[in-house]
């Protein structure tokens, strides 16, 4: 896995796209018979975001703001398409970066820690874009990145040790182009 860190963006406020992304979430969540995920909650904690870029292989896309599939260190991955996905083509290597662009809200710090005993790295899918994500605290200097097998991804947790393992649920994992 080649990632690298690339830079800091302040994620503070709401951009236009966010209206465009609610009404595309809408109409596929809709053709899926599923629940659309648009709130733009954006706690404190990651105010600053630690960009990782990786290499990936487009694969298909429904869309700009719908779910697209990806391959990364062989492995497909159903993120939100917020890269430009219509204008790849398919077999088209890139740079993305994975983050979590909504968390499971039910899930306590106790109870992420809790959740991965074997100490295992990996992202199991849950259906669309939603995954579990179990792996090892690798960075948490400006906000906690989760060595996930496949990747790193920013986990929605506070604090915590590098070396720690721990277990949270994605609602919705979104690829964004780097």
């Amino acid at each position: 896995m080649s990632t690298q860190i690339k830079s800091r963006q302040n994620l503070g406020g709401f951009t236009s796209n966010q209206n465009a992304h609610n009404k595309h979430a809408q109409r596929a969540a809709k053709r899926r018979g599923g629940t659309a995920y648009t709130s733009f909650r954006q706690p404190l904690a990651w105010a600053l975001a630690v960009r990782v870029s990786m290499k990936a292989i487009f694969k298909s896309t429904e869309g700009e703001y719908l779910e697209a599939v990806l391959e990364v260190s062989g492995q497909a991955i159903t993120v939100m398409d917020d890269f430009g996905g219509p204008e790849c083509f398919r077999g088209q290597e890139m740079d993305v970066e994975l983050r979590v662009g909504l968390e499971h809200e039910c899930e306590s710090q106790n109870e992420m820690l809790d959740g991965n005993p074997e100490r295992i790295k990996k992202l199991e899918p849950l259906g669309g874009w939603a995954y579990r994500a179990y792996g090892i605290i690798s960075n948490v200097e400006d906000e906690t990145l989760v060595d996930v097998g496949v990747c790193e991804i920013n986990a929605p947790f506070e604090g915590g040790l590098v070396g720690e393992s721990i277990a949270f649920t994605v609602e919705r994992l979104d690829a964004h182009s780097s």
